[in-house]
């Protein structure tokens, strides 16, 4: 347990050095929303279908590539989530915005209290440029079932 804290805490902290790393990276903004779900969804343990909105606004005069997603759950909440790397490619043009309906399976806690738990979802976006420079952004959305 704590050699797998570490090793994620090592993981973070090389990745965030990544996505500062180039202080010419395009200053991209993401939010990921959850779509409405039955109320009653995460009240028995197991699998459930989640749907995500992640919206990409690219402020910047240049194009930019989404080329992979990864999202996973931060901590106890009434579902857990880990999609693991997802390649995509979608275009962000200059100065434009773009919506992507995500789907995906989690697994409910189940119970009364734990289906009512805020989650929290990290996500890291991997981008390309067209001058062939990839950067890395990550974000966090908590979300109230």
């Amino acid at each position: 347990m704590r050699a797998s804290f570490a090793a994620a805490a090592v993981l973070l902290i090389a990745l965030s050095g990544f996505a500062s790393s180039s202080s010419d990276a395009p200053k991209i903004d993401i939010r990921l929303a959850q779509t409405s779900m039955p109320v009653d969804t995460f009240y028995f343990r197991g699998p459930v279908s989640l749907q995500y909105q992640l919206t990409i606004a690219n402020p910047t005069s240049q194009q930019v590539t989404l080329r992979r997603l990864d999202l996973s759950t931060v901590g106890p909440g009434a579902y857990s989530l880990r999609t693991g790397a997802t390649p995509i490619t979608r275009t962000i043009r200059p100065n434009g915005t773009t919506t992507i309906t995500l789907s995906t399976w989690g697994r409910a806690s189940g119970g009364d209290l734990r289906s009512e738990e805020p989650v929290t979802v990290r996500g890291i976006a991997y981008f390309d440029t067209p001058n062939g420079r990839g950067f890395v952004r990550q974000f966090i959305e908590t979300f109230n079932p």
